[in-house]
């Protein structure tokens, strides 16, 4: 999976993060002040060990990569939508999709332009990066 470059800015106010191979971080510490090249430590899922880190996110301070670097972890977004049926087919679900379940119950563009019937209001959940 292609995951966002790590910041030390988010990370530091929670962001969720896992490492190049996967694993998620379960906590993450940056030390403020602190004087040398790993301020920063992580424990991982299934790990007992703490992992220092560079402010960039990185186990080794050369850049080499390694199976624990640190990127930021993707989110899941839910949004909502509505489903149509015209006829017998009921159809895709079409633009837009909305951040609340309350907005798309009420006719769109979409049903009053082709004259489909209204069916259900759906989720659809996807990964995503905040902003």
């Amino acid at each position: 999976m292609n995951y966002k470059d790590f910041d030390l800015a988010k990370a530091i106010t929670g962001h969720p993060l896992v490492t190049r191979d996967g694993r998620t971080v379960t906590e993450f510490h940056w030390f403020k002040g602190h004087i040398g090249k790993y301020p920063c430590a992580a424990t991982l899922t299934n790990e007992t060990e703490l992992f220092t880190y560079t402010d960039i996110g990185t186990f080794f301070e050369d850049g080499r990569e390694h199976k624990t670097d640190l990127f930021l972890a993707p989110t899941e977004v839910t949004m909502w939508g509505n489903v149509y049926k015209r006829g017998t087919i009921y159809s895709d679900i079409y633009q837009p999709i909305y951040p609340d379940i309350y907005q798309p119950i009420y006719p769109d563009i979409y049903s009053a332009r082709y004259t489909a019937i209204y069916s259900a209001t759906v989720p659809v959940t996807f990964n995503t990066w905040k902003p």
